[in-house]
């Protein structure tokens, strides 16, 4: 064997080795963003099956729709938005409006930004800044969740007048 041979197996096997490891790296990286996606559904689906049965737009299970490709972006962001407005509607409904307003201004943000980052050049700035609204409204969805309020469920087979005098 001579030096270029040599030489080209070296080349052959670094370039390999170098793209294993990138894979590696980007499985990683892609299992730890399943598993925060996974812990953020799961607030999200607790948190709508707080929502009164009479604001609840959809099941709170719905929200793992998400995890569908393509689509499942979109679907995040109407269940945020759907999720924001059930809530303020139901500290409205009982009688404490709530100062975060649902967190509605930043889920139309992340629906706004997911948006803009389809947009070529746009991107460059509106995937971070979905990355941080979507930190932000987790956190704000987080708070409202521990103070959501607790509506009593009234029977739908008692007629809601009726329901003051039992």
């Amino acid at each position: 064997m001579n030096q270029e041979q040599i030489n080209d197996q070296m080349t052959a096997a670094t370039g390999h080795a170098m793209s294993m490891g990138m894979s590696m790296v980007f499985l990683f990286v892609a299992l730890a963003g399943i598993v925060v996606v996974a812990f953020y559904f799961h607030l999200l689906h607790r948190t709508m099956d707080k929502v009164s049965l009479a604001q609840r737009p959809v099941p709170g299970w719905t929200i793992w729709l998400g995890y569908i490709p393509l689509l499942g972006a979109i679907w995040s962001g109407v269940f945020a938005v759907m999720l924001s407005l059930a809530i303020k509607k139901d500290f409205m409904l009982a009688g404490r409006p709530d100062p975060n307003d649902g967190a509605t201004p930043f889920a139309i943000a992340l629906v706004v930004c997911l948006g803009c980052s389809l947009i070529p050049i746009v991107n460059f700035i509106a995937a971070p800044a979905y990355l941080i609204v979507w930190i932000i409204y987790w956190v704000k969805i987080s708070e409202i969740n521990k103070r959501m309020p607790v509506i009593p469920v009234v029977s739908r087979a008692i007629p809601p007048a009726f329901t003051t005098t039992l």
